[in-house]
């Protein structure tokens, strides 16, 4: 339901219909005049809020009134009760007494090392493009060689 007051309009018109029932003409001209859309948008969201059954139209020839049904106002009270009751009771949140973990003792969590080529032991791991000795390594050719062929390998 909170997909369909996501829209500012049907949003409008549900706070203006929260007050009592009103005419089609009374709900157009206030939404006319506060979003500046025409009469056939405000058609639109009134149909989109009457089959998600938000509204409820009834019929005084030659004028439509539209009423809110409390149903909708119980409904979306309760999926926000729920979600309070999921953010009171949510698992996992740091408090002040944690303790952050320090970063030389070891992995950063309990899967292991976090991140790519950091795992030490890890044998996907690329090898390091400079000799320990800070030259590079025998398997790169030195910038500007041309790469070896085949006979020079001994292929």
């Amino acid at each position: 339901m909170f997909e369909v007051v996501a829209e500012p309009i049907r949003r409008r018109l549900v706070e203006v219909l929260a007050s009592g029932s009103h005419y089609l003409g009374d709900l157009e001209d206030v939404i006319r005049h506060e979003f500046g859309v025409s009469r056939a948008a405000v058609h639109h969201h009134l149909k989109v809020l009457r089959a998600h059954g938000a509204v409820l139209q009834h019929d005084d020839w030659p004028r439509s009134l539209y009423e809110l049904d409390s149903a909708i106002l119980e409904q979306l009270a309760s999926e926000l009760d729920h979600w309070d009751y999921l953010f009171d009771r949510r698992i996992g949140w740091r408090t002040p007494q944690d303790l952050l973990p320090d970063e030389t003792s070891g992995p950063a969590s309990a899967r292991g090392w976090r991140g790519h080529g950091l795992d030490p032991d890890d044998p996907w791991r690329r090898p390091s493009r400079r000799a320990s000795n800070g030259r590079r390594a025998e398997w790169e050719a030195p910038t500007g060689a041309p790469p070896p062929s085949r006979a020079s390998i001994g292929a």
